[in-house]
C-alpha cells in the first residue's frame, strides 16, 4: 500500500477518516516515467515513495482498526479469517499499541462468507501468466475489455479508476499501465494475495480487500 492511497479511504462502517500506524515499510524506486506522470497528476512524490507493508488503519472515534496485511488494507467490516491471521502474527504488538482497539464485528452479509472461500481458492490456486488470462492471449483480452468499456471514446488518461472484483489483477495492471491512469483495485476475497504479489511495482495501482455493498472511499 502506498500513502497516495490514503486520500481515497475513509472507513466503510462510518465514511470518517482512517489514521495510519506503519509497522513496516520499504522504498519504493520512482523512475523518470513515474515521476513525470505523478506530476501530471498533480501529486506529490512523497506519496509514491514509501510502499507500507505492515500497518493499521485506525478509526479512532469508533475504536476500530483495520490491518494492512502483506501489502493491502483489509477494509471488511466483520471478523474474518485475514484478521484472526494477523491477530495471530502480531499479538504482541496489537496488545501494546491497540488495547483499546478491536476488529470490526458487524454481520457478515449473507452469502459473503463463502464468496471469499470459494473466490479465494478459485484466484489463489491460479499462477498469473502474462501470456494468457485464463486459456484466453492476454492482448486478445485486454482488447476485449477496451472495446466494452468503449476507451477509444472514453478516455481515462490521467483519471482516477476504480475496479470492483479485480481477481488476480492483470486487467487492472494493465489499465493502470497502458491506460495511463491511476486505478484501485477492489477485491471481496483473498485474490488481492496474488495481485499485489504480481503487480506491487506498478506505483499507479492500488489494491484493497473490501466489499462492494460496504465500499471504503470517499465522495468524489
Amino acid at each position: 500500500m502506498k500513502l497516495r492511497l490514503l486520500d481515497f479511504l475513509v472507513c466503510p462502517i462510518s465514511h470518517t477518516e482512517l489514521k495510519i500506524k506503519i509497522w513496516e515499510e520499504k522504498n519504493n524506486n520512482l523512475s523518470e516515467e513515474s515521476l513525470n506522470r505523478i506530476k501530471d497528476l498533480s501529486l506529490s512524490a512523497e506519496l509514491f515513495e514509501r510502499e507500507i507493508i505492515t500497518g493499521v488503519l485506525i478509526n479512532e472515534e469508533k475504536k476500530i482498526y483495520y490491518p494492512i496485511y502483506q501489502g493491502v488494507p483489509r477494509l471488511l467490516t466483520y471478523n474474518c479469517g485475514v484478521f484472526e491471521d494477523f491477530k495471530t502474527v502480531y499479538n504482541s504488538r496489537i496488545e501494546k499499541e491497540l488495547k483499546s482497539y478491536s476488529t470490526p464485528t458487524l454481520t457478515i452479509p449473507l452469502g459473503e462468507n463463502s464468496v471469499i472461500r470459494s473466490f479465494s481458492k478459485e484466484w489463489l490456486n491460479y499462477d498469473w501468466n502474462p501470456e494468457k488470462y485464463w486459456r484466453v492471449n492476454s492482448n486478445v483480452m485486454y482488447e476485449a475489455m477496451r472495446f466494452m468499456l468503449d476507451l477509444e471514446n472514453k478516455k481515462i488518461s490521467n483519471k482516477s479508476v476504480l475496479e470492483i472484483g479485480i481477481g488476480i489483477g492483470g486487467l487492472a495492471n494493465s489499465f493502470a499501465k497502458n491506460e495511463n491512469c491511476e486505478l484501485v483495485g477492489v477485491d471481496l476475497g483473498y485474490a488481492v494475495d496474488g495481485a499485489y504479489k504480481n503487480f506491487h511495482n506498478n506505483l499507479f495501482l492500488h489494491i484493497v480487500q473490501a466489499s462492494a455493498f460496504n465500499l471504503p472511499f470517499k465522495d468524489f
